[in-house]
Order: structure tokens, then sequence, then C-alpha cells
């Protein structure tokens, strides 16, 4: 459902004539890429066992901004030379065969995963959610890293930096070539690193580096 989604949207965008459409049509894209995201990572967490399930969301990841790298420079160069609505039409017939191949090569799958388990599930209330977000490290995580992350990632690097590379006079193929070195640390960083998160009891650390480094980061681009 969601791939199909993503790539109805990708049609609108195609077609869109206006920028209302087109807003909507990157919702939908956006919608689509949601629930596909959240069934990857769901179907990687049923799937692995407890020592396994960080270098899996690893390697998911991997996966995924390994054809994001691909994604982002191909597209900013076809952007270049046949226009943003052809790259649109690409990018839906690239969904589209990604959703066939799913259907395809995945029917074997078991839909019950011997890692899965129902007792959460058979104990799922409003009351038993309001207890998990109200736990301190539940809210302290989602207040202080989750949304901050998502700030930084969302806004910062998917919104406003092609805005500002843009206006300081790099090319669209130069702005995709900048993406590539996000996608690049997580395919090549993440897998190693996943390593010692699932060997270590204490995670907590891992998020602050991450945080830290994050907050670096920003901190490089306000001073120079």
């Amino acid at each position: 459902i969601g791939l199909f989604l993503a790539g109805m949207g990708n049609l609108y965008s195609w077609q869109t004539t206006s920028a209302a459409h087109f807003i909507l049509s990157r919702g939908m894209v956006g919608l689509g890429y949601g629930l596909f995201w959240m069934a990857s990572q769901g179907f990687v967490l049923s799937n692995t066992s407890d020592q396994q399930k960080v270098r899996g969301l690893a390697l998911l990841f991997a996966g995924i901004y390994a054809g994001n790298i691909c994604g982002s420079s191909a597209g900013a160069l076809l952007a270049e030379r046949i226009g943003y609505p052809k790259v649109f039409l690409i990018g839906s017939i690239v969904v589209f065969l990604a959703g066939i191949y799913l259907l395809t090569f995945m029917k074997r799958v078991e839909r019950r995963s011997m890692y899965a388990t129902t007792e959460f599930a058979r104990r799922f209330s409003l009351k038993t959610t309001l207890r998990y977000l109200t736990n301190p490290n539940v809210l302290g995580l989602i207040i202080l890293s989750s949304i901050p992350s998502s700030l930084a990632v969302i806004g910062f690097l998917h919104y406003f930096s092609p805005i500002y590379l843009n206006r300081i006079g790099a090319t669209q193929s130069g702005i995709g070539r900048i993406f590539m070195i996000y996608g690049i640390c997580l395919v090549l960083v993440a897998p190693r690193v996943s390593k010692f998160i699932d060997a270590s009891p204490n995670k907590k650390k891992f998020i602050v580096i991450g945080g830290v480094s994050g907050s670096l980061g920003l901190i490089i681009f306000q001073l120079f």
C-alpha cells in the first residue's frame, strides 16, 4: 500500500501544473513512504532476535540509503538534462518495480515470525499506551532525541539545505552530490557501529554520542 501510494504520488507530481497540486502530490508520496518505512522496520524487528535488532535496522537503513545515494545523484543529473517532470515519472516506475519485486519474491516469507510476540497486542489499551508514553526514558527519548533529530534531518537537511545551496549558486547535480554524503555515512558507518550497540548493555550512551555529533554538525554550519 505504501509503495502504491508513493508511486501514484510521483505520477501526480509528474502531471501537476500548480503549487497546490504539487504539495498534495508530495503529501501523497510522504504518506506512502511513511507506511513503507514503518512496515519495513516492523518487518526487521519481528524477524530478528534481541541480539540482532540493531544490526538488522542498520542493514535496512544501509540498503535504503544506498538506493537514496543513487537516486539523489541520478535524479539531480537527470533533472538538469530532461527536466523535473520526467524525473518524477521515472521515480514512479522505480517505485512500482519495487512493489512488483516485493509481491513476487517475498511470498515465501512467513507471515508469523519466530521472534514475533502477540503478548503486547493482547495487553494493548489506552492505559498501557499512556503508561508507556509517560515513562521517563521514553518521554526523554521522544522529546530530547527523536523530535530534535527529525527536525534536523527533515527541516535542515531535506528542506533548508537544498534552498540554501541553490541560493549560493550550487548546481542541481552539485546539490545531489552533497546529499550523497549523508547516505554514504549511513551505509558505511551504521552497520559497523551496530554490532557494538547490540553487544552493549547500556545503549543510552550511543544516543548521547549521536546527539552530540549531530549538534556539532549544526554548530559548525552556524560558525563557518
